[in-house]
């Protein structure tokens, strides 16, 4: 996957990979190590980890629940900044994730939602 994502001219660093997946819709997202702003090290911010597990999402299962949303569900509408939200399933229950993928694939960030939060239909995404 690493060769069709530098085919179509992205940058990517193999050595920094922590996972790599296809999409339903065949895009390839991965995620880095990353730094403060994006990737892994942005994910494992301990304000953000707290933020996970208050939805109910242990540190050690950020990444996998991450990877579940977006390759086993569609998003379920748009929150803000554009970020796409999906609704995955998690324990018992659903944890609601919006997430920030680059055009590239590249996967910045990610934070659970509460789902009371209004979000905006998906096809209103190209109005």
């Amino acid at each position: 996957m690493v060769a069709e994502v530098r085919r179509r001219g992205h940058k990517i660093t193999p050595e920094r990979i922590v996972r790599i997946a296809r999409l339903l819709d065949d895009r390839i997202v991965w995620l880095e190590e990353g730094n403060e702003g994006s990737g892994l090290l942005h994910l494992m911010d301990p304000s953000r980890v707290q933020q996970f597990e208050k939805a109910g999402v242990n540190k050690s299962e950020i990444v996998d629940t991450i990877f579940r949303a977006l390759t086993e569900t569609k998003p379920i509408g748009i929150g803000s900044g554009d970020r796409l939200v999906y609704d995955v399933q998690h324990g018992n229950g659903t944890v609601r994730i919006a997430l920030s993928v680059a055009d590239n694939g590249y996967i910045v960030g990610a934070n659970p939602r509460s789902k009371s939060r209004k979000v905006k239909p998906v096809h209103d995404a190209t109005d």
